[in-house]
Formats: structure tokens, C-alpha cells, sequence
């Protein structure tokens, strides 16, 4: 199992490679990279920013309940840090260094793992209720496929959830479950770290997900507009929310991978074509790129500011 999940990441790299070595028009794909305009990468960059740095800076003040501007510039710089290595290192290393720094300004572990937590299952729980919500309705190909398995999947989870949010004995009945079976030591530290995980901020937790997942689809759309002003919305929205569940699996080296996968795979069943998708994923990487390396000199800026 150790050697599958070390190296399914260049598995898929391998064919994603292979893809664009045999369905790929090369000539028209880079037309159409020339064709992109610079205001419309910086606006990317810029919105990306906001959605991954900024609106978690925004959740752990209304969760943690700070607002000291020293404190929040620290945890503003770690995020920015956190996005500049999450494209050069693999996703558990970066997840390790997030917790351990949130640590250091929480000073517990147990309400750094339970922070991180809630924002990563928040942006999940964003994920799958636009997959539910869109539902793949209206597919022109395999619609019946997608409808009978991520449908009804993404469907349950979302009745799942309402019914913790509105009924507090099922809240309640689930978390003696979850507690009967878990380690004592692993019960201890989400105990200790249950002040961060009441239910207003699992409602800060998801809403300002939701927000970081549209500004990320408006900086996707400013790209595939670009690009083929026909490429659909809603491709584009599944195929982000595709992508955020496909990080939760070791497929991507640095990132690479997961997000280009998501999109190859659902782009096309919107009927966009190989040249299009393939432009935008490598639009999108190129952003990625761009804005980890900003994350990085705004972390540096953000360090100069928090000791003045």
C-alpha cells in the first residue's frame, strides 16, 4: 500500500503527460497562450490571493475571536507561506508545517489540528454541496452515470450535515459514536481543542469557503473566458469542486496533478475541447505558480510588519 500511494502521484503525472503528447493540437494551444491577456493573470493572482490567504486569515479571527493586527499580520504570513510551499512541496508536508505553526499562535496542538480541520472539511463540505446542487444535470454524455453515484453520494452528505445542523441529538448521538471508537489520546486533543469547533464556527468555517471557492471560480472564468467565452460555468464550478475532493488523495506531486486530472476529466464532458481544457490547465498551473511565489514575498513582507 506504502509503494501504491508513493507512486500513484507520478502515475498520473505519466498520463497526464501521455495526454498531452496525443490529444493535444500544440500549434492552436499555444495561439491561444499567447492570447492571454496580463491584466487578466494579475487579476487572477490577485484573487486567488484573497481566497487563500486572506479569507482564512478572516476565519481565524471570527473563530479564535482575534483582532489584534500583530497577531492576525502572523497568521496572514504563515498562510501566505503555506500557499508559496504548497507548490514546491507535497500536501502532508505543508499540512504538517500549517499545524505546527498555527500551534505557535494558538499555543496548543490540539486547537491547531482542530482549526486546520475546520477549515479543510469546510472547503470539502463547499465542494460536494456544489456537486450536489449542480448534480451534473443537463450533461449531454454519461449523464446517468454521474447522477446514480456522485449524485446520490453528495446528496446523503448534504441531508447528513442538515440533520446535524437542525437536530442536536443527532449532533449529539453522532459524537458519542465517533468518541465509543476513537483512541483516548486522540479524544483527549479534540476535547482540548472543541472551543474551536462549535457549531457558529463551522458556519464562519463554510462561509468563508464558499466565498474563497467563488472568487476561485471567478478567476477561473476570467481565464476560460479568455480563452473560449463558450466554455460553460458550470464545468467550470464542478470542475473546481472535483478538483478540492481530488486533493484529499495522494495524486498530485506539489499540487501538480489533482487540479489538471479534475479538469481534463470533466471539462470534455461539457463538451469543451482538448486544445481549450488543456490551455486552461496550463493557465491554471501557471497562476498557481505565480501566486505561490507572491505568497512567498508577502510572507517576507508580512514578517517585517509583525516585528515593528
Amino acid at each position: 500500500m506504502k509503494v501504491v500511494k508513493k507512486f500513484l502521484p507520478f502515475v498520473v503525472l505519466g498520463c497526464l503527460v501521455y495526454f498531452m503528447a496525443t490529444r493535444v493540437d500544440w500549434p492552436a494551444t499555444t495561439l491561444a497562450l499567447k492570447s492571454i491577456p496580463i491584466g487578466v493573470l494579475v487579476g487572477a493572482v490577485a484573487l486567488n490571493m484573497i481566497a487563500a490567504v486572506t479569507l482564512v486569515t478572516v476565519n481565524f479571527s471570527l473563530v479564535a475571536h482575534v483582532s489584534k493586527f500583530r497577531c492576525l499580520a502572523r497568521i496572514e504570513g504563515i498562510n501566505s507561506r503555506v500557499l508559496g510551499l504548497s507548490t514546491i512541496l507535497p500536501t502532508a508536508l505543508v499540512a504538517a508545517y500549517k499545524v505546527r505553526e498555527f500551534q505557535k499562535v494558538l499555543e496548543s496542538t490540539s486547537k491547531s489540528l482542530a482549526f486546520f480541520l475546520l477549515v479543510k472539511l469546510s472547503s470539502v463540505l463547499v465542494a460536494i454541496s456544489v456537486i450536489f446542487f449542480f448534480g451534473f444535470k443537463g450533461l449531454s454524455v454519461n449523464a446517468d452515470i454521474f447522477e446514480s453515484t456522485t449524485f446520490t453520494i453528495a446528496l446523503s452528505c448534504v441531508i447528513f450535515a442538515g440533520c446535524l445542523g437542525v437536530f442536536p441529538s443527532i449532533r449529539g448521538r453522532v459524537k458519542d459514536s465517533v468518541a465509543g471508537i476513537l483512541p483516548e489520546k486522540v479524544k483527549n486533543a479534540l476535547s482540548s481543542g472543541a472551543s474551536l469547533l462549535g457549531f457558529k464556527s463551522w458556519g464562519w468555517g463554510v462561509s468563508t469557503q464558499a466565498v474563497a471557492f467563488l472568487l476561485v471560480i471567478a478567476s477561473t472564468w476570467l481565464i476560460a473566458f479568455s480563452i473560449n467565452g463558450e466554455i460553460p460555468l458550470t464545468a467550470l464550478l464542478i470542475g473546481r469542486a472535483t478538483t478540492i475532493l481530488a486533493l484529499l488523495v495522494p495524486i498530485s506531486v506539489a499540487g501538480v496533478g489533482a487540479r489538471e486530472v479534475s479538469f481534463l476529466a470533466v471539462l470534455p464532458v461539457f463538451g469543451v475541447g482538448a486544445s481549450d481544457a488543456i490551455t486552461l490547465v496550463l493557465i491554471l498551473l501557471l497562476v498557481q505558480w505565480m501566486t505561490g511565489l507572491l505568497g512567498f514575498g508577502y510572507s517576507v513582507l508580512l514578517s517585517k510588519l509583525a516585528k515593528d
